[in-house]
């Protein structure tokens, strides 16, 4: 079975925080765990557009679990220069991810409105399951097509206070 993890597109309230420190450390824990009863419920492969912070991270932690179970993580990239303003070390992290998925596809070489959309829509049209860390309110659009296309959402929550 095949699983969508997202976030919210425009939450960059974690990036530049240090990830040692909470409530990184608890969030990124919060994930690991439903990521292993994801994989304990029969998901096998996972999609994520690797945005900036937690879906990156959720990427990350995938890309560790292949290392003791069989699962495949997937990239779908809005547009080509997603990571262009991002941080050093976080470019670095993102392109690590694209040399060790087991695909990438680039859902659209420029950026453009509807791009970050598109890009649900490629990852949800794989999906047997949607995962938001965050809330429904964190990514409306997918949670709402998901929705349409008969496609369960679970909602995760995570900590956001500071």
């Amino acid at each position: 079975m095949t699983c969508t993890i997202t976030a919210s597109q425009n939450a960059p309230e974690w990036i530049g925080f240090n990830e040692y420190e909470p409530p990184i450390p608890e969030i990124k824990q919060e994930m690991a765990k439903t990521l292993c009863l994801l994989i304990m419920r029969g998901y096998t492969e996972f999609y994520t557009n690797c945005e900036c912070a937690v879906s990156l991270w959720a990427a990350e932690l995938i890309c560790r679990m292949k290392q003791i179970t069989p699962i495949q993580l997937h990239i779908a990239v809005p547009h080509e220069e997603q990571c262009k303003n991002w941080s050093e070390d976080y470019r670095d992290r993102y392109f690590h991810l694209h040399m060790i998925a087991d695909s990438v596809n680039f859902v659209s070489k420029q950026y453009h409105e509807s791009c970050y959309q598109e890009t649900d829509i490629f990852m949800t049209d794989r999906s047997d399951m949607v995962v938001v860390f965050g809330n429904s309110n964190d990514c409306p659009f997918i949670v709402q097509y998901a929705e349409s296309a008969r496609v369960p959402v679970e909602i995760v929550p995570i900590d956001k206070r500071h």
